[in-house]
């Protein structure tokens, strides 16, 4: 008996020439994958910093009147909204 079925590889031929480049674009979408995924975990560490600073919406709002950010008819209708 004699099989006249092909090797299952040859229907998914591809050069010789181009596996390297194949393997090369592969690794570079993984680096780069990692390199933004290192990158969000950072940035968004950065942001959740903010809210454990311990610092209250009064000491914020004083600490902008301290340096002109808002005038005192703002700090004061602020204030009054706070308490």
């Amino acid at each position: 008996m004699t099989s006249n079925h092909k090797d299952s590889n040859t229907n998914t031929y591809i050069p010789n020439r181009a596996k390297p480049i194949i393997m090369m674009v592969f690794w570079i979408v993984v680096i780069v994958g990692i390199i933004f995924l290192v990158r969000w975990a950072i940035l968004s560490a950065n942001k959740n910093r903010g809210f454990k600073s311990g610092k209250s919406a009064l000491d914020i709002l004083k600490k902008r009147y301290a340096r002109g950010d808002i005038n005192k008819e703002e700090f004061e209708d602020r204030k009054k909204d706070l308490l």
